[in-house]
């Protein structure tokens, strides 16, 4: 067994070496250093951020030096409960004439009637970009009822959503959540999806339109990481995204 103890050595500090490197690759992903998804502006012209109280107080005129086309800012979520920033940034994205959209953080212990009718009570009017549904298990809370109950009720929401908005709300899901209540419905819902380490796909036939691509960014105005997006397509694609 001596050429076991002298396989060891090396072979532990290969491992040591790829945790390391593993370890650094983490680091810069999380400290928004280093961005593995980077789509490029000649491929993805149309550019955005999504918002939330989690930015703090956001320097809308020093963004402008972003080159931003678009926001997604978080209005709602449950029956009750309204990010504390979304008037204020609403009012200040819309005087930099950047296309706004609200989403609302579809949670699983609250019945769907009730969350519908807080998100649309906060829902501006005057939104530019479809209403968005985000369905996550991240965040969300625990001891619901069972997955298929929550498909039922996002079901109802939907349904319900489009027929009060005229169109069928977009729909945002991260890899694990996709799967379990998105992949294969909602047909005729546009897809905003994640993915930090490559372009995502639905995986059942369609074309996402809206890709986060970064949940670390920088940007001036921000203090803190901020999610980065694109959408899938041209500014003539971007015009037919929006609803008004």
């Amino acid at each position: 067994m001596r050429w076991v103890r002298r396989l060891l050595p090396p072979l532990f500090l290969g491992l040591l070496g790829l945790a390391v490197v593993a370890a650094g690759v983490a680091w810069l992903i999380q400290t928004g250093r280093w961005t593995p998804a980077n789509p490029s502006r000649a491929a993805y012209p149309i550019r955005g951020i999504d918002v939330s109280r989690h930015q703090g107080t956001i320097d809308w005129d020093a963004l402008q030096a972003a080159g931003l086309d678009f926001v997604y800012m978080k209005a709602t979520e449950g029956g009750d409960w309204t990010d504390p920033e979304f008037t204020r940034n609403w009012r200040e994205a819309g005087a930099q004439g950047l296309a706004r959209g609200a989403y609302h953080f579809y949670t699983f212990c609250r019945p769907w009637h009730e969350q519908l009718a807080h998100a649309l009570a906060v829902l501006p009017a005057e939104h530019e970009l479809p209403f968005v549904v985000d369905v996550e298990y991240g965040g969300n809370c625990e001891g619901y009822e069972s997955r298929e109950a929550i498909q039922l009720g996002l079901d109802r929401f939907i349904s319900a959503a489009t027929d009060s908005l005229g169109y069928p709300p977009a729909i945002y899901a991260v890899h694990r959540g996709f799967p379990d209540f998105v992949k294969g419905r909602y047909l005729d819902s546009p897809l905003w999806l994640q993915h930090v380490v490559w372009e995502p796909s639905a995986g059942d036939g369609r074309d996402w339109s809206v890709w986060q691509y970064s949940v670390r960014g920088r940007l001036p105005g921000i203090e803190g990481p901020v999610d980065l997006n694109v959408f899938n397509g041209d500014a003539e694609a971007f015009r037919s995204f929006r609803v008004r």
